[in-house]
């Protein structure tokens, strides 16, 4: 199994999928959320003023604290690129390891690619989305890879959660040109450590799914 991500299994899954997209629905029906390019951030204070009240199950994510951290949303959309990517980057403010959830048009469509650079690495600190550049550092700082790289690993999160190790070199690709937007959620929990990660949903790992397409 990759050593950037684990599957998790189906029950919790299918659980947390249903939870994500009430959640989602609630942000858009109430506006209740920070918005920024390409994602919805429900802040700790959104959340204890009042998702925590609405969604109490919130509390039964494994090593999150929704009084302290944020659930994002990230949103691409094909038509668009300025939201087709992300482009190579480590995922910021200390988020290392973190619980993905796909929630909406999650499909073979969308690749999400771990690299490594090739020679020197070079690193830029941007306020930066996607592929727009924000002068006015309204986005969060991010650090974005500037030198050559090869791809290590290419995996399409569609009807599983998974553990996802963002301390890494990673991007993602929308390969469609439709005008819908991708929602995944994140639970932003800070400074995980990816081995105690692993160890607290060892029980909920799935080790047999295979979400790779078939060759033809």
């Amino acid at each position: 199994m990759s050593q950037y991500f684990k599957w998790l299994n189906k029950e919790f899954s299918d659980l947390w999928i249903e939870r994500c997209k009430e959640l989602y629905q609630e942000v858009e029906k109430t506006n209740l959320v920070k918005k920024l390019h390409m994602k919805y951030i429900i802040t700790p204070e959104l959340m204890r003023n009042y998702y925590i009240d609405k969604f109490p199950w919130l509390f039964e994510m494994p090593m999150y604290d929704p009084t302290k951290e944020s659930v994002v949303f990230f949103r691409f959309n094909g038509s668009d690129p300025e939201t087709d990517k992300f482009e190579v980057h480590k995922d910021p403010t200390e988020a290392w390891a973190n619980v993905n959830v796909p929630v909406y048009n999650c499909t073979h469509e969308t690749r999400t690619i771990w690299v490594e650079p090739i020679g020197e690495e070079i690193e830029s600190w941007e306020y930066r989305m996607g592929s727009k550049l924000d002068l006015k550092e309204q986005q969060t700082l991010s650090n974005h890879l500037r030198s050559d790289y090869q791809e290590l690993e290419i995996q399409y999160i569609t009807d599983r959660c998974c553990l996802f190790k963002g301390d890494t070199w990673h991007k993602v690709q929308v390969d469609h040109k439709r005008d819908e937007w991708r929602v995944m959620a994140k639970f932003w929990s800070r400074k995980l450590n990816w081995e105690n990660l692993q160890e607290t949903f060892k029980n909920y790992i799935d080790f047999n799914y295979d979400n790779s397409i078939p060759s033809s």
